[in-house]
């Protein structure tokens, strides 16, 4: 019997395979934990354990055949000098593509200036190495190291970095005020409470014999990561002894590629001492805060946010350095015209006219089939594990005047062969800033009857088209978007999905009744789906689905540097109910590699030891009626919260969000998309807690109480979610393939694209 502890670090091919063949015993000639006749069938080197050489045994190796590309990251870890001497600290890094460290043993540095010390390994994968020089200039240092994918092939990166001595160094200048060393006679505008000193005006030269000397943090210079814990270069900055560095990452630079970090200044930053003590204060101009106290011992409990953002908290750290990312929350209603942004347009390549073939054109019939294109911004910011059917189609606008009689979702274009300028989509109430927007066309059927169960719509696909659109706020865009990429050829990659065996719903005892495939492609400006497969609701449904993911080298993916890593998610469900899906759902991960003869390896989501079983409520109470918009229990003044979730999840992530309802269609007397749910605070919780009591802010944080309504519902509306209605989502992660260590290098981006399994339920609280 394979336990499912061992699943959720195996291979996701494998995971089926290994179920189905674990009663075939074997020789395991190489120990690796797959027997010879397993390695045969996956292809991989039974007389060797790493058959890639990654360093990853065949067994836990998402891809053991394919060795990732290696990146070297050098960075400046700090810098000292006298009037004779400078000295500067350099932080190597090592990873692969996956995001993995890697260790090597052939590294080696040269100098234009100075010299160099022996490269001395900090922790697997993270190098430092002290350039000295007697003189003021600027030295570039070169970093090289063979591949181990190709001996012959050397992998090569360089950092520059300028050198001055004391006497040069505006540090000397009495006049000047080093700004991230306040006058410790100066009050800080940002101490909150008079009475208790802010940490960060400690004197300078007063040093804390309990803080460590660490060549990767120093008052003078700090370097962004992206946000999680001990991220990236602080990897081996180690647990919490007297001090915390808390940095706030603008959002708009996070997921998209070749951005460049920006701090987030005047970030609210709160720290829950075991004691019940509170250290709270705000970022500085460069994006950080730094406490200082002998009573910060980990682990704490580290909130940070912004006025008009969302709120994140890491219950239980453990770690010396924590980034934030710090994201606006969604646009209400009443803002969408003086703050919301709005993207309109017509999508063009139904009828061959941007080089495609014509769809065909006997779709036509929207009680049929009629050709469509389901359109869309890039999804970034949003976990994955939050897909339904809710975030592909829109609800309608309320301010249309036929909303309440019948209206499509204003991104579900329906194609129009009379009128090409008719096929128009609408995208409304983004936050101001940078899109990918993409339409995915293909032929839709069972377009009305999805309106009573969107589970219900028949889709395939059969063309994609991209844009980059900038807007700002309270601006309106009209674009065309056309279609470029043809889905129908054989120049596109494919694989294999089989779905089925879904867990119980423990409300009912039986199995989740709904399930639903997402292909996606993670792009680097955000992800892209690829597919709305709800082939597993109707009757005829057989295994295996077909997934299509496009080729990187077409020519639309590499004038938007858009990049193809191909995804996919399955979801098992609860039955829709008044035009929109429930919340309780399940939800697999993977992500398909190449094999040696170029093609994507088969998916196998049909195993129940792969789906996750859904967290039940404990406290606050649950509702005690059925009904979509029934409220349990208080947060109350304890501010406590309980679930059962599965034993063997690495990670909960609690979700606080506002609730806006749906559309009330009177000529179908059913809603028509989902009631939406609007992100107001994330909390990140370790396994093996399940219970937790949410930090009391201080009243002077930016929002304060954070947990607030800011869209109630009038008394017309069918679903009533008032100022006090707050939804409490609970979501258990498991990590991996990728090793996990919530307290090291633990970056938020994980639980997108590195963790396999998520269950999510919800339910209405009082705040």
């Amino acid at each position: 019997m394979i336990s499912s502890r061992w699943l959720k670090w195996a291979l996701p091919g494998l995971l089926i395979i290994a179920g189905c063949t674990s009663e075939m015993p074997g020789t395991d000639a190489d120990g690796d934990g797959l027997s010879d006749r397993q390695e045969q069938l996956f292809g991989t080197d039974p007389n060797n354990a790493d058959t890639d050489g990654d360093t990853i045994p065949d067994a836990t190796d998402p891809s053991p055949k394919d060795s990732p590309k290696i990146i070297l990251s050098p960075s400046l870890g700090g810098i000292s000098a006298t009037e004779t001497q400078v000295r500067a600290s350099i932080i190597l890094s090592i990873k692969n593509s996956r995001n993995q460290w890697v260790q090597s043993d052939s590294i080696s540095a040269t100098t234009t200036m100075g010299t160099l010390s022996e490269i001395h390994s900090i922790s697997p994968g993270l190098y430092e190495v002290i350039l000295t020089s007697h003189e003021s200039g600027t030295a570039v240092v070169f970093f090289q190291m063979p591949s181990p994918n190709s001996p012959d092939e050397l992998i090569s990166e360089s950092i520059r970095i300028d050198l001055k001595l004391e006497t040069e160094s505006p540090q000397n200048n009495p006049d000047q005020q080093n700004p991230d060393q306040q006058n410790p006679n100066q009050q800080n505008p940002n101490q909150q409470n008079p009475n208790q000193q802010n940490p960060n005006q400690q004197n300078p030269n007063q040093q804390n014999p309990n803080i460590p000397e660490d060549p990767l943090i120093n008052e003078s210079h700090v370097d962004l990561e992206v946000p999680g814990t001990n991220p990236g270069k602080y990897a081996a900055a180690g647990g919490i002894q007297g001090d915390i560095w808390i940095m706030a990452i603008d959002g708009t630079t996070l997921d998209w590629s070749g951005s460049e970090l920006k701090s987030y200044p005047n970030a609210y930053v709160q720290v829950d001492l075991p004691d019940g003590t509170k250290l709270h204060g705000m970022t500085n101009e460069s994006g950080w805060i730094h406490f200082k106290d002998d009573r910060l011992k980990g682990p704490v409990a580290v909130t940070v946010g912004a006025a008009g953002c969302r709120y994140v908290t890491w219950m239980n750290v453990d770690a010396r350095v924590i980034s934030a990312g710090i994201h606006k929350r969604d646009i209400t209603p009443n803002e969408r015209s003086t703050k919301g942004s709005t993207i309109t347009g017509v999508v063009r390549g139904f009828w061959g006219e941007t080089g495609i073939p014509p769809f065909p054109r006997e779709n036509s019939n929207v009680f049929d089939t009629i050709n469509i294109a389901i359109v869309q911004v890039g999804i970034r910011n949003m976990p994955l594990s939050s897909m339904n059917t809710g975030s592909i189609l829109l609800p309608p606008d309320s301010s249309s005047t036929t909303a309440e009689y019948f209206e499509i979702p204003p991104n579900l274009v329906l194609a129009n062969q009379s009128n090409p300028d008719l096929s128009r989509f609408t995208l409304n109430s983004l936050n101001p800033g940078k899109y990918i927007v993409f339409a995915l066309a293909g032929a839709g059927g069972n377009i009305l009857a999805a309106s009573q169960n969107p589970y219900e719509m028949k889709f395939k696909p059969m063309a994609l088209g991209f844009t980059e659109v900038e807007i700002g706020s309270g601006q309106t865009q009209d674009i065309s978007l056309d279609l470029t990429i043809d889905l129908r050829t054989g120049d596109n990659d494919t694989t294999s999905l089989y779905l089925g065996q879904f867990p119980n719903d423990p409300k009912t005892g039986s199995s989740l009744p709904m399930g639903l495939l997402l292909p996606l492609m993670n792009t680097g400006k955000g992800y892209v789906f690829l597919d709305v497969n709800s082939a597993w609701n109707f009757d005829d449904f057989q295994n295996p689905l077909t997934i299509i993911y496009p080729q990187a080298v077409h020519q639309t993916l590499s004038q938007y540097g858009l990049s193809v890593h191909p995804m996919a998610v399955g979801l098992a469900a609860r039955k829709a109910a008044n035009g929109f899906d429930q919340p309780g759902i399940s939800t697999v991960i993977m992500h398909p590699q190449m094999q040696a003869n170029g093609s994507l390896e088969s998916l196998y989501m049909n195993s129940s030891q792969l789906w996750p079983k859904l967290p039940t409520f404990v406290t606050p109470a649950p509702p005690a009626s059925s009904a979509f918009d029934a409220v349990g229990g208080s947060l109350g003044t304890d501010r406590k919260i309980a679930w059962n979730g599965p034993k063997d999840s690495d990670l909960t992530v609690l979700r606080l969000n506002y609730m806006t309802p749906p559309i009330h269609n009177k000529l179908l007397n059913s809603d028509i998309g989902s009631s939406q749910a609007h992100l107001l605070w994330e909390v990140y919780v370790p396994a093996p807690l399940s219970e937790i009591v949410l930090p009391e802010l201080s009243p002077e944080a930016p929002d304060y109480p954070v947990l607030v309504n800011y869209a109630p519902t009038s008394p017309g509306d069918a679903y009533q979610y008032d100022a006090e209605t707050i939804e409490l989502e609970i979501n258990p992660y498991y990590m991996g393939p990728r090793a996990y260590n919530y307290n090291s290098n633990f970056l938020i981006d994980d639980i997108n694209m590195n963790a396999w399994a998520v269950s999510q339920d919800s339910y209405l609280i009082r705040r």
